[in-house]
């Protein structure tokens, strides 16, 4: 029981970097070169499914 909190909370605890991550990219995107723009577009697609788990 405690093992499946711990797990929850660190699940949990994930989804709102990723969420967290995400904002920050979209907001340095406006800021972004070309070539930086399509690396945190790479980026944001690996944290994005982590993101929406909720």
């Amino acid at each position: 029981m405690e093992r499946a909190a711990a797990v929850a909370a660190e699940t949990s605890l994930q989804i709102v970097r990723a969420a967290e991550t995400t904002s920050l990219i979209e907001k340095t995107k406006t800021l972004a070169s070309p070539e930086e723009r399509a690396q945190l577009e790479r980026l944001a697609a690996k944290v994005a499914p982590k993101a929406t788990k909720q």
